[in-house]
């Protein structure tokens, strides 16, 4: 089997929710390879976890590369982290010896980045680095539960939740390692609090924009509901309840696809064909707004790999949400692939969603800038009962609950090869 790669120099990060980060380097062969490591801090709407036990990897690398930590315990914590070559992309791991709220001052690591994913991975007492942990800081939701439309199970916000870490369990037995898609520069607006579904669009819609010609008149910068910006209007549109930046309410799934449907048609981009699957909902959806019926079409009940896949190598944008028991937080994907046969996702959003505008984030005033500056990678796995996969490199392994996406017909997708952005070549990397 033949697999696209869309290749680009993407250099926008992400995490299911995370970010602020201020973190001591270690450097490695070629200019741009570093490693390095930060205790996570989230601040959920209802509760907040100052100290967690998860720690954060960011990593960049010159070439394609493979990074690989084991901890004294021989605990395989991160394991086969694909790097893009001139990218910088961020997980989560158990963080070796670390307790909820204590402040971690040491992780020690065998490290491996390679060129080729490892099959095992073993501690090695006479090769080691050690880290000095900083801090980094995590608020993202904004995906709200609608048990009209998910009767699979409710993802309300519950108090005193706190994400635990990863499991890190993946079995590499082999298969083939390759990248079906990649893309470099995908926008990553700030968003206000709880504004990640229409930020997510916002990305997609703008995205689609520059590389495939979709005639999106709104300019994607910050913005909130009632302007003129693309979030502003997809803010309206899906018709989410706000008071000001640092207070809004989540968007439905029902209400994302209605708001796109809604926004397409009311900026006569009725061409654009929208398909979403999970949330258990097989039925259609069906909007008129501006005097044209948009529908966007359910595919299947549960978010597939293959539904990721193939909507991505078609040149459409595509959001997808990852559920915890405390809520949801929507993401624009960037890429898939398989690393020795183990499905993978990157993604970017703003996981530090603007609870800084009045200066009080964990006592911190940091750039709002902060939340929107990594690409975060995860591999897919491990499903629940309901058969929905799970992010396997992301802080409480969320599951990834609902996916839309939304492409541009020919010959407007031309543009994708014309734009000069983007280059399509066909790769096949090594079997294991």
């Amino acid at each position: 089997m033949d697999f696209a790669k869309v290749l680009g120099r993407n250099k926008a990060a992400v995490l299911g929710f995370a970010v602020l980060m201020v973190v001591g380097r270690v450097a490695f062969a070629g200019p741009t390879s570093s490693v390095s490591i930060s205790q996570e801090n989230f601040n959920w709407d209802t509760d907040t976890d100052t100290f967690s036990p998860v720690g954060q990897v960011q990593a960049s690398a010159a070439t394609d590369s493979y990074l690989n930590l084991v901890d004294p315990s021989g605990n395989w914590v991160v394991q086969n982290l694909f790097i893009p070559g001139g990218a910088s992309v961020e997980e989560s791991f158990a963080l070796p010896g670390a307790s909820d709220g204590t402040q971690d001052t040491s992780a020690t690591f065998t490290q491996s980045l390679s060129s080729t994913p490892l099959s095992a991975f073993a501690y090695n007492p006479s090769s080691t680095v050690t880290y000095t942990p900083t801090e980094s800081y995590f608020d993202n939701e904004g995906a709200a539960n609608d048990t009209s439309f998910d009767p699979l199970g409710d993802y309300d916000p519950a108090g005193g939740f706190k994400p635990g870490a990863p499991g890190n369990t993946i079995n590499f037995s082999g298969g083939p390692t390759l990248t079906i898609v990649y893309r470099a520069g995908v926008p990553n607006v700030q968003a206000a609090d709880n504004q990640c579904v229409p930020a997510s669009l916002a990305n997609g819609l703008a995205w689609l924009k520059t590389n495939q010609n979709l005639q999106v008149t709104q300019a994607n910068n910050t913005g909130l509901k009632g302007d003129a910006t693309l979030v502003g209007t997809l803010d309206t549109t899906t018709n989410r309840t706000v008071t000001s930046r640092t207070s809004g309410a989540g968007v439905t799934a029902a209400n994302q696809i209605d708001g796109l449907l809604k926004y397409l048609d009311d900026n006569n981009l009725t061409t654009v064909t929208v398909k979403h699957e999970g949330f258990a909902s097989a039925a259609n959806r069906t909007v008129t707004s501006s005097g044209n019926t948009l529908t966007s079409t359910a595919v299947a009940q549960v978010v597939t790999f293959q539904f990721i896949q193939d909507e991505l190598t078609k040149g459409a944008a595509v959001q997808a949400w990852e559920s915890w028991a405390n809520g949801a937080h929507a993401v624009e994907i960037t890429g898939c692939g398989f690393v020795l046969g183990k499905p993978w996702i990157s993604f970017t959003s703003d996981l530090l969603q603007t609870p800084v505008d009045n200066g009080t984030f964990f006592g911190l005033v940091p750039p709002d800038s902060f939340g929107t500056l990594g690409v975060n990678f995860s591999y897919l796995g491990s499903p629940d009962g309901f058969g929905r996969l799970r992010f396997l490199n992301e802080a409480g392994t969320p599951t990834l609950t609902f996916a839309v996406a939304e492409e541009v017909p020919e010959p407007a997708s031309l543009g994708l090869l014309g734009a000069g952005a983007m280059m399509l070549i066909s790769r096949r990397r090594s079997r294991a």
